[in-house]
């Protein structure tokens, strides 16, 4: 185990030079002759210089010799720590420190919030991670490790922020975590003392004691656990700990239940996508640290998938895809450097090859098998055309390992015919995380798993489905059309984005003025408002953008087809139908998934009144006064409680929070002729009965409050959702 403030990131040699510059540069804040913000930008523009100046050698030993420093911050005075705290806060929010140097950053920070650790120290964390608030949104897994560390500070009596749903308490950072049904309740945080418990476990892991370990776990962690275990286990352990990766594929096999299990796989496929996708975001060279660790994730996916004989889904992660794309990237970036740079395989293939490691001990997954084929095909084409040696050593060493000979590998050229001017392919990343997204905002099954690389407003990723079947005698037709379609995905979608969302945001508002009127909690209330205006929005940005991409289709077809006045007119004519008929869904389920983002934003801003009303007093009503009196003249039986909101409303205001996939069937014991008709009529549904009645209650809403602004268009769309809805006779008796 680590000592508390030592850095698993080794330290670099500098010149005296350097490094007397460096700390030259840290010792005038720390004497008041430079302010923090003014360093900040200093190391900013020191980052900034070319890899192989002074100035960015001073950066990096500036760097270095903070981490280096981490083990004496406990020994700072007081004014000196609380310094330190909003610098390392800074360093860490304003992109100073990125990849494994964030990662360590953070674990310090998280490792300084345990509960035995000095309140001094504790209280620097909290510091710190008030700066660096920004990074929040885009940091999920931190979010959650920081919600189990200030849970149990509170249980202890050691965290009291000053607000309930301020920085830093356990509701702020419930609100962060977006995802409906995603925020961890206070059951699934284990006692301080099983995380102990847990931890010893772990630091005196050995083959000699294995059993022992695994009965004790089974006995400590109960399936409310599971996923702080998962999260503990992948990142605190498995990333870090290489030798022990056997040992850690033997536990995963013994633990008592799958969904353990399940939990645990989920986690390891979710760490390894978000590493994955940092660094292709970046695009630079990673360290040998950074390599280390996917290398780390990769190994223990083998140990729990191909060694047992499980494959490895595309859905979680598809490797061929990966391997293609990160080629693509690399050709890209060779081209603008005017040399070779093979950074992003140097990263992704080590990491595949200790995933491949597993299949020495399968019985399944051998060299016959279909899909190890693709695979080792794909890995000898790129030994032959990627010269670095690094990579060529990779793929020699999982031959070796395996006892395959390379010439035995056909070689279906996959890689060859990839070049920069080649469609961008998929990543083969966060299928698993889209399809629960595209769920989310309503798609069905059949297309939320066909659409699963389609990420909202990226439109890279709406480019690999657009569909040109026909074709013209222009060269690069394909090319030509795909582009204007995307074309007509980025004209359309801002403003149908932005007409959803105020919308439905409004809506949404006046939807829950009275059932919320005096419900005092803030994070109850933004969370039910965001599913509900995040399922309006993407229902009104899907219907009504139709006609828009329909219309701009079109033109920008014509008009390009215009040029090349030797076309028959009837031939583009319905070359034009075809390619806007085929692409006309696809851009309207792009638009229904990429409108939600903003929801959030937009909504906040319009109940900031509505949050500072709560904070000011935890007793409503919240509401105008007219509103109040309105509400107070309405009969007993719908006046919303002074309570707050019942558990039963609250239960209208789920289905937001849930795709309606699922039909629904009543629970009858005995049930009478009569009510077996019943049944069978409402299993006839092609939806909840539930979600019928929302979507009917809704409907009418908005006719009701946002009719006068409504174009036709919208209101003869919402008519005919709702007519279906009140000729059923089940809906018609429950509403009479």
């Amino acid at each position: 185990p680590q000592q508390h403030g030592s850095s698993l990131i080794k330290k670099k040699q500098f010149s005296k030079e350097v490094d007397l510059q460096a700390n030259n540069n840290f010792h005038l804040v720390y004497t008041s002759k430079m302010s923090v913000d003014e360093l900040i930008d200093l190391m900013k523009r020191l980052k900034a210089a070319p890899l192989d100046s002074k100035e960015r050698e001073i950066f990096e030993c500036m760097v270095s010799n903070f981490y280096d420093e981490w083990q004496y911050f406990p020994q700072y005075p007081p004014p000196e720590l609380k310094i330190t705290a909003n610098l390392f806060g800074k360093i860490v929010g304003q992109g100073i420190v990125e990849g494994i140097h964030l990662d360590e950053a953070l674990r310090f920070l998280l490792q300084s919030l345990r509960v035995e650790t000095d309140a001094g120290m504790r209280e620097f964390a909290t510091q710190a991670l008030a700066n660096c608030e920004s990074i929040f949104p885009h940091q999920k897994s931190l979010v959650r490790a920081l919600y189990y560390r200030f849970y149990s500070l509170e249980q202890e009596g050691l965290s009291k922020p000053n607000k309930e749903d301020q920085f830093p308490s356990t509701m702020y950072f419930q609100a962060l975590i977006a995802s409906p049904g995603d925020i961890p309740s206070s059951s699934t945080v284990p006692p301080e003392k099983l995380q102990n418990n847990v931890e010893a476990v772990f630091n005196n892991l050995s083959y000699s004691n294995l059993d022992v370990t695994i009965n004790k776990l089974n006995g400590y962690v109960e399936q409310p656990y599971f996923k702080w275990f998962a999260s503990y286990f992948v990142n605190d352990r498995v990333k870090f700990e290489s030798k022990s990766s056997d040992l850690f594929g033997a536990i995963f096999r013994r633990l008592k239940t799958k969904e353990w299990q399940d939990a645990i796989r989920s986690r390891a496929f979710e760490e390894a996508r978000t590493l994955i996708r940092n660094h292709l975001d970046r695009g630079a060279a990673a360290s040998g640290k950074e390599i280390k660790v996917l290398r780390n994730i990769g190994a223990f996916i083998g140990r729990i998938t191909l060694a047992t004989n499980k494959p490895v889904l595309a859905s979680d992660l598809d490797l061929t895809a990966l391997i293609k794309r990160t080629y693509q990237r690399d050709l890209v970036n060779s081209q603008r450097a005017n040399k070779e740079t093979w950074y992003l395989l140097d990263y992704v293939i080590p990491f595949v090859c200790k995933v491949l490691e597993s299949c020495k001990e399968s019985r399944v997954f051998r060299r016959r098998q279909p899909w190890i084929k693709t695979l080792f095909s794909l890995l000898k084409e790129t030994h032959s055309l990627v010269s670095k040696t690094s990579i060529q050593f990779e793929v020699e060493a999982i031959f070796s390992h395996l006892g395959y000979e390379k010439d035995t590998i056909p070689v279906a050229p996959s890689l060859t015919f990839i070049d920069v001017s080649t469609r961008v392919l998929p990543n083969g990343l966060g299928a698993s995380s889209n399809k629960k997204t595209h769920f989310f905002v309503g798609l069905t099954a059949a297309d939320a798993f066909r659409y699963r690389n389609l990420r909202p407003n990226d439109f890279e990723s709406a480019r690999n489905y657009i569909n040109i079947s026909d074709s013209l005698p222009i060269d690069d037709f394909e090319t030509i059309a795909a582009g204007l379609v995307e074309s007509s995905f980025r004209e359309v979608l801002p403003p149908v984005s932005k007409r959803s969302i105020v919308i439905a945001c409004n809506t949404t508002i006046h939807t829950l003025a009275k059932d919320f009127i005096y419900e005092p909690s803030i994070l109850m209330l933004r969370g039910v408002a965001i599913s509900m205006a995040k399922k309006l929005a993407s229902s009104l940005a899907h219907v009504t953008s139709f006609d828009s991409l329909r219309q701009s289709l079109n033109s920008k077809l014509k008009t390009e087809f215009k040029k090349y006045p030797s076309l028959q007119q009837p031939i583009v004519d319905r070359v034009i139908k075809n390619i806007t008929d085929a692409n006309v869904e696809l851009g309207a389920i792009f638009m229904r998934i990429s409108c939600v983002d903003d929801v959030p934003i937009h909504l906040d801003n319009l109940l900031k009144n509505a949050y500072e009303a709560r904070r000011k007093s935890r007793k409503g009503p919240y509401a105008e006064e007219n509103t109040i009196q309105a509400i107070a003249s309405l009969p007993e039986r719908i006046r919303p409680p002074a309570s707050g909101i019942s558990h039963k409303e609250l239960r209208v205001y789920e289905v937001f929070g849930t795709p309606p996939l699922l039909p629904f069937v009543p629970l009858v014991v005995s049930p009478s002729p009569q009510q077996q008709q019943q049944q069978q009529e409402l299993q006839l549904l092609p939806f909840h009965l539930e979600t019928y009645q929302v979507q009917l209650l809704l409907a009418l809403q908005v006719m009701n409050i946002m009719g006068p602004k409504l174009d036709i268009f919208v209101q003869i769309s919402l008519v005919s959702t709702t007519l279906p809805l009140l000729i059923h006779p089940q809906i018609c008796k429950i509403h009479l």
